[in-house]
């Protein structure tokens, strides 16, 4: 029989998963046009992985941010 213990265990080693599944996936995905570029979560991985063209993309989508 199964520990409850274990079960716990197994758990909270999935969710961390999940979790930094969820970020990997921003920071690898986040080129390929399926994500929403007015999140800021987006804007901010775009910035970390490539600053430069996180940039040309962003002005050109949004040319009013710039002020």
């Amino acid at each position: 029989m199964v520990s409850e213990w274990w079960l716990i265990g197994m758990l909270v080693v999935f969710l961390i998963l999940l979790i930094w599944m969820r970020n990997m996936a921003y920071r690898h995905g986040i080129w390929d046009g399926a994500f929403n570029h007015f999140l800021p979560i987006v804007r901010r991985e775009m910035h970390y992985y490539d600053a430069r063209r996180a940039k040309q993309i962003l002005d050109a989508e949004f040319p009013a941010d710039e002020a």
